[in-house]
This record gives structure tokens, C-alpha cells and sequence, in this order.
């Protein structure tokens, strides 16, 4: 036979798989039988692999090889066969079976290529698709593949002599089993994980036609071992849905994950994403983002930054470059959502962008793309917020991290040293597991420190819900409000390292509670506290931690500013509250130098409420008390720096 269009027949398999077509050829070149009896042989496994018969085929395609050893034809339909069955080894010796017979096969040069890209001969590969690219009238479109194949076999063969530390470690039966595991998040303390489990279809839901369900599930960590995972209240995970593509705040206190339904009616688009808040101890009903952040588009696989200010998420709405691109929606005074905002073409690209993971130090973004030079169709990205306030400086994570496989979703611990993500892996509990790994130095975010612990009432010692706000000393600014827990008082907030900050903790009823954290020369840290609540009566006091004076002087810093006024909005809340400044020295000097000290820098505080004009000075007074009151040892220098101290006293309500 002779073959003009004989490229169909080579690629029919593998390009129509990719959306290639090569134009044929005109140079008339021999590629069939003159034997009649392997001629019929071949025309019967084309009837056979059109009703999906394979293995038949294959068969017969054995015999006319052997009727005739310089069959083309039939080696080139033996290699489509042993490419649906995944065979390389078969599909590779076709492919140079040919090439020995008839060379002048521009098409076998660029499928044999590609094969070599699949097995990771990339050297050798790019040697064949520069040999596809010497023959003549090669069409546009794929004369720019081989070239560009060329260029991602250059990149991926140098990923591979230049690989990053991976380790990953199997996060056990506590959270992997049989079935699919991915989507996993964690809290900053890594005390919780959540994560989405794909299941059997809920023999409730009486579909006629089978479909499988995503759940929710999250694991406690007990002594380093995840604990067996139990499955979210059925208000999270309903019947006929499927919930996935999870985020946790930091702080454990907000859910954000994604439904997709075929329901006429659901949502807004085929995929929402929602939100569940942890109240009382107990995960409360999702509800609908809703616009503008919701919309008829596909919204999905949602990340909330530390502060619970910016929501990132991946979808194909209006507007955007590719065809997923990744968005960012910030949260408005009054609590709504802001317009979203496409990330721009450093992040986004002409194919999709996925998984987005904003760190909690709120300047990196880990994402994966399918749009850059990478080791398989979709690879792991991490990006950095410029000074300009967008993302660039765009990096692949590194071979073996990325594969040739498809790497989706990434989850960075909270100390940046540690990550989370599924795979496919031998030694697997089977199907997808979710495994951790040690992230490589130079991909790691900025350092971030969390805060945790327990808010409750002095007195009865019984756990209290209170209001929590973290400041920066320096600047003012509020980095982050929340709540410890109304049922057990717990709390949990994520601090980005290199500052000092003012806790400031307040409930009606209450003495505020005021406290200094300093995470600076902190690449990370844990750290707990007890937080006792005084019930706002007469007699009680509060230390006033973050009022600082220059060295042996009554002169006020500026960064005791924030929490002078948190001391007005006290006075201002509770507006009959008439207290006393009180000011305190260590043991060190004179006494009565300490006495006048004390004085003055009561005094100085007393001025500063005053002269703002927002509290009548009739509801303040003032004192100093020198060394005689206290509250640490003055034989030690942290003792002594407890007693250097300004108190906020309560004269009556």
C-alpha cells in the first residue's frame, strides 16, 4: 500500500489523546504489505480494535509480523495497542522495529520522542525531535511542539541532575486508608487536621446511576499520632454533595471548602465556596460565600490568609487569562467580601492555575499550574508578594517534589518547616495518601510564631469566650482580632515573627487583660498562655504591660501609645468606672527617689488620658508607691522587671 496520509495512522492513539494532528507528507513512501495473507490479517484487528477487542488484535497484528517482518503498518497499530495498555517496553520496540525499516517516517521520529519524554530519556528524546525537525513540510503546529518538547525535556533533564531534599513520611492509618485521601489542612499548632475523603456513593441517596461522594474528615494529633479520623456532623457533609478542596484558618476557628452539586438549584454556579465557623466547640452550619465572590463561573479550592482578611481561590469566571486562573477577595470593614481580584499574568497563565495556599506570614503563595515549563502537566509553584503588593518571583518547588505525574495541592505547616500534600505511593495504605515532607530551606515562607491557650474567669476558674486583639506595637496597626472559644475558652492565633506585639483580651464584665509578646530573633516559636479574666469590681487591677519609659525617666515611649488607648475605650465602654493609675518600682536605689519615680510616672500616664479630651479627669486619679508593693522577687532581674510596673486600679463602678 502506498500511504500518503500514513501520519493519521501513527498518531491516531497518542495525538488525538492530545489535540495534534501532523500534516502528511508528500513524498510517497511504502509502509504496507505485498503479502496477502498479512494484509488480511491486519485488516481484521482494525475490525477488532473498533469494537474495543485489543487484546485480539494484538494477536493477529503477532501473525502478520510474522508473514511479513517489514510489515510498518502493523508494527505502527501494534504501538497504539501497547500505548492504551501502558506497555512502553512493547510500544518502544515498534517504534524502532520501524525506524530500522523505513527511516523516512517523520512522524515515527516524533512519537518515538515522545515516548523517550514519558520514560525520562530526555538527552535522547530531544536527539529525535531534532531529528523530526530536519525532514521537510513538517506543519506549523508541530514543527512548534518538537520545539517545544525540546525545551521541556532541557528543563526537566536539568530538575532531575538537580534535585531538592524530599522525604515524605506516610501520615499513617489514623488518617489513610483504602480510599482516596487528599485535600489535607492543618491548624497552626498542628494539633488538627482536616482533610477530604472520597467514598463510595451513600447507599441513601437512590441515584440511578452511580457517583461517588466527597466527605470531610479530620484527625487529632495525640503524642505525635494522628488519631482515627472522624467524619465532620452531617450539616457539613450532606448526602448528595460533595464537600472538598478544604482550608482551615490558622486559628482553627474558620472552614472553607467547596460543594459542587448537579442540582439545578444549588448555589450559584456548579461549584461555591462555603464557610463554617467553630462556635461553642461545635462546627456550625456552612453557609454560601455568596457574591461577589460566588458567581455563575466555577469558584473553588479556597485559602483564608492568618488574619481571616483575604480569601484566595481558583476559578474560571470573567476576566481571567487562562483557563482557571487564581483570585483574591479581601474582607471589607462591615464584614462583606470586596470584588475579586485576578492575581495577574505573573501568576496566572494561558492553561490553569489551582490549588492556591496563601502562608499564614501572608507573603507566600504556594499554587500549582499547568501553564509553566514544568515535570509533568501540573507542578507546584511558589510565589512572593512584592513590594508592590502582587505576587512574582514564581519558582518550581524542584524535582523529585514535582514529577511526571500531576502535583495538585500543597499545605504549608505554620513554622514553614513542613509540608502536606497526596500521593500515590508504594507502601501506601492504597489509593491517594496524604504524606508529609521536610520543605527544602530556600522554598520555605517567613518565619511565624502562634499563640495558644486558655482565657478564663479568676475567680471561678470556669473558661470564658473573649474578645482578642493582637497589635503592633510599633506601628499601631491591628494584625489580628479573634475569639477564644465561648464552651472551653481556648484560643489559637498565628504571629508573624520579627515584632512586638500588645495581646489585648476584653469581655463585658471584665478587667481587660494586657499582656506583651515579643516574637523578634524568633524564626518560630509556640507559645501558651493561661489568661486569667478579673471580674470588673472594685479593689481589682490590671497591669498595664505594654507602657514602657525611657531609661530612669518618667518620659512615656510611643509605643506605649496602643495600649493607652486601650485604656480610653475601657473607660469609654464603662463609662461610670473611676480608677486609679498606679506606678511601681523595683528595689533598686534610693527610696525615696523610687517614691517620686513611681509618682511621676504615674503621673505621666494620668496626663496622657487627660490631655486627649476623651475622659473626664474627675474619673482618674493618680499614684506612685515606690518598691512597696511587690509582685516578684527583687533578687533576680525578671523579678525585678515585674515589679517596675503601671496598673490600672478600679476606685468604683
Amino acid at each position: 500500500m502506498i500511504i500518503r496520509n500514513y501520519i493519521l495512522l501513527i498518531f491516531i492513539s497518542v495525538f488525538m489523546l492530545n489535540g495534534c494532528r501532523l500534516m502528511s507528507q508528500p513524498e510517497k513512501v511504502f509502509t504496507g504489505t505485498k503479502n496477502k495473507r498479512a494484509s488480511d490479517l491486519y485488516n481484521q484487528s482494525a475490525v477488532l480494535m473498533m469494537e474495543g477487542r485489543n487484546a485480539e488484535a494484538e494477536q493477529l497484528l503477532i501473525k502478520a509480523i510474522k508473514e511479513d517482518s517489514n510489515y510498518v503498518d502493523a508494527y505502527l497499530r501494534l504501538s497504539s495497542i501497547y500505548y492504551k495498555q501502558g506497555n512502553t517496553d512493547l510500544e518502544r520496540k515498534q517504534y524502532e522495529k520501524v525506524l530500522q525499516i523505513q527511516p523516512k517516517l517523520d512522524g515515527v521520529y516524533f512519537n518515538y520522542a515522545h515516548l523517550l519524554m514519558r520514560v525520562k530519556e530526555y538527552q535522547k528524546s530531544i536527539e529525535y525531535f531534532k531529528r523530526f525537525l530536519q525532514f521537510e513540510n513538517i506543519s506549523d503546529n508541530f514543527y512548534k511542539k518538537a520545539l517545544q518538547n525540546i525545551r521541556i525535556c532541557e528543563y526537566r533533564d536539568s530538575m532531575i541532575k538537580h534535585p531538592v531534599p524530599f522525604n515524605p513520611v506516610n501520615l499513617g492509618s489514623g488518617i489513610n486508608s483504602e480510599l482516596d485521601e487528599y485535600w489535607p489542612a492543618m491548624t497552626a499548632d498542628e494539633q488538627y487536621l482536616f482533610f477530604t475523603r472520597k467514598l463510595d456513593q451513600y447507599p441513601e441517596a437512590k441515584l440511578d446511576y452511580y457517583r461517588y461522594n466527597e466527605d470531610i474528615f479530620y484527625s487529632t494529633n495525640i503524642n505525635n499520632v494522628w488519631q482515627p479520623a472522624i467524619k465532620l456532623p452531617p450539616w457539613l457533609n450532606e448526602v448528595d454533595k460533595n464537600e472538598g478542596a478544604i482550608t482551615i484558618s490558622p486559628d482553627g476557628k474558620y472552614l472553607l471548602f467547596t460543594i459542587c452539586s448537579d442540582e439545578k438549584d444549588f448555589g450559584y454556579g456548579i461549584c461555591d465556596i462555603y464557610i463554617s465557623e467553630f462556635i461553642n466547640n461545635e462546627w456550625q452550619p456552612a453557609k454560601n460565600l455568596g457574591p461577589p465572590i460566588n458567581t455563575s463561573a466555577k469558584e473553588t479550592q479556597p485559602s483564608i490568609s492568618f488574619d481571616g482578611k483575604t480569601i484566595y481561590f481558583s476559578s474560571n469566571r470573567g476576566g481571567t487569562l487562562g483557563k482557571l486562573d487564581l483570585w483574591k477577595s479581601t474582607r471589607n470593614e462591615d464584614g462583606s467580601w470586596s470584588v475579586p481580584e485576578n492575581l495577574g499574568p505573573e501568576v496566572n497563565g494561558p492553561e490553569n492555575e489551582q490549588s492556591p495556599f496563601i502562608h499564614p506570614d501572608n507573603q507566600t503563595l504556594y499554587f500549582s499550574s499547568e501553564s509553566r515549563l514544568g515535570m509533568g502537566a501540573s507542578d507546584l509553584y511558589v510565589a512572593t508578594l512584592k513590594n508592590d503588593g502582587k505576587f512574582g518571583n514564581v519558582r518550581n518547588l524542584g524535582y523529585p517534589i514535582n514529577s511526571e505525574k500531576d502535583e495538585i495541592s500543597l499545605f504549608v505547616s505554620a513554622m514553614g518547616d513542613k509540608a502536606l500534600f497526596a500521593s500515590r505511593r508504594e507502601g501506601g495504605n492504597g489509593g491517594l495518601d496524604i504524606y508529609s515532607f521536610s520543605i527544602p530551606a530556600h522554598l520555605r515562607p517567613k518565619p511565624v510564631c502562634y499563640l495558644k491557650g486558655i482565657v478564663y474567669d479568676k475567680e471561678t476558674r470556669n473558661p470564658l469566650g473573649a474578645a482578642f486583639e493582637l497589635i503592633d506595637l510599633e506601628t499601631g496597626k491591628t494584625i489580628i482580632k479573634s475569639t477564644s472559644d465561648g464552651k472551653t475558652g481556648k484560643f489559637l492565633i498565628a504571629i508573624p515573627a520579627g515584632k512586638n506585639y500588645l495581646i489585648n483580651a476584653s469581655r463585658q464584665g471584665y478587667l481587660f487583660y494586657s499582656d506583651n509578646l515579643s516574637s523578634k530573633g524568633l524564626q518560630s516559636s509556640a507559645f501558651e498562655k493561661r489568661i486569667p479574666m478579673t471580674p470588673l469590681k472594685a479593689g481589682e487591677s490590671v497591669v498595664l504591660n505594654n507602657i514602657f519609659f525611657d531609661f530612669d525617666k518618667a518620659t512615656l515611649k510611643p509605643e506605649s501609645y496602643v495600649e493607652l488607648n486601650k485604656v480610653i475605650d475601657f473607660l469609654n465602654f464603662h463609662t461610670t468606672a473611676k480608677v486609679e493609675i498606679s506606678g511601681h518600682t523595683d528595689n533598686y536605689g534610693d527610696d525615696a527617689y523610687n517614691q517620686k519615680l513611681s509618682e511621676n510616672r504615674a503621673k505621666a500616664v494620668y496626663d496622657y488620658l487627660v490631655n486627649t479630651g476623651k475622659i473626664n479627669p474627675s474619673r482618674l486619679s493618680y499614684k506612685g508607691y515606690g518598691e512597696t508593693k511587690p509582685i516578684g522577687p527583687n533578687d533576680t532581674e525578671e523579678g525585678r522587671a515585674k515589679n517596675r510596673r503601671t496598673e490600672l486600679k478600679v476606685i468604683s463602678i
